[in-house]
C-alpha cells in the first residue's frame, strides 16, 4: 500500500495525527479501495499518535494498523490482510 500518503489515500476515509505538517487531528476522504480499517503511518509510539489511535477506535470502531516508517507494510489481497515487518494492530477487542 505504500508507507505514507500513498497508503492512506487508498482508504475511503483516513485520519492524520497532528505533526509538523498537520497542526490538528482530522479525518479526510480518500479513494474507496478499502473501508474496513484505518492506518497510522510513520508510527513511533508517540503520545500524540497513541491519542489519535484511541480517538479513531472510539469514534469509528475499526481496527487501526500502525506501520513504522519504511519498516512496516500491509498487503491486502482479495480481503486477506498480511502484515509485513514492523506493524502494530490496535482494536477495541
Amino acid at each position: 500500500m505504500g508507507y505514507s500518503a500513498g497508503a492512506v489515500i487508498q482508504l475511503a476515509e483516513y485520519h492524520l495525527s497532528p505533526d509538523e505538517d498537520y497542526p490538528e487531528f482530522s479525518y479526510y476522504e480518500g479513494l474507496p479501495y478499502r473501508n474496513d480499517f484505518y492506518l497510522e503511518v510513520h508510527y513511533e509510539g508517540s503520545a500524540v499518535q497513541e491519542a489519535s489511535i484511541r480517538r479513531v477506535l472510539a469514534e469509528r470502531e475499526k481496527t487501526v494498523y500502525a506501520t513504522a516508517y519504511k519498516s512496516g507494510a500491509i498487503l491486502v489481497d482479495n480481503g486477506n490482510i498480511k502484515l509485513l515487518g514492523d506493524v502494530r494492530v490496535f482494536d477495541n477487542g
